[in-house]
């Protein structure tokens, strides 16, 4: 495919192909493709940024739940306070936690739903790109139809 000495243009055809893109000057695949990439890297960043933020909010809630009960259990006076206090520490360091897995749970819910949308575009861009009665909109995973990006 790509044979040295050819040159760039030569090069760049036999890239066109391995994409599956004729060299008539259709470039419309190209373009709904890189599109699609956009796409999908603007989803994933606005996906991770939802949940560093939303992990950065846990991690304060949860230092301000520990000191707070850290505070609880240096101001017992009596073995019971101490006891209802650490009770009281460990029951909110395990909350704490629990709401940090429900944040993980949810991110790894969020990526599988955009790898699911992302397979199921590109199993109808090769073959529908150049189309004209190419499918316009696809279900995502919760149910949500979706326009494709570069659709007429």
């Amino acid at each position: 495919m790509f044979e040295p000495g050819n040159g760039s243009t030569s090069r760049m055809s036999g890239l066109l192909k391995w994409w599956g893109i004729d060299e008539s000057g259709n470039t419309a695949a190209l373009s709904m493709m890189t599109e699609q990439v956009q796409h999908l890297i603007s989803s994933l960043q606005g996906i991770y940024a939802d949940a560093y933020h939303r992990q950065l909010d846990l991690m304060a809630q949860a230092n301000k739940n520990f000191s707070s009960g850290l505070s609880g259990l240096m101001s017992c006076r009596t073995p019971d306070e101490a006891v209802a206090a650490e009770m009281a520490l460990l029951k909110s360091m395990a909350e704490d936690i629990s709401a940090q897995c429900r944040s993980y749970v949810e991110l790894t819910h969020k990526l599988t739903g955009c790898i699911e949308d992302i397979a199921r575009q590109a199993s109808l861009l090769p073959a529908d790109a150049q189309k004209p009665d190419a499918r316009e909109t696809v279900q995502q995973s919760d149910g949500r139809n979706i326009k494709l990006v570069g659709a007429a």
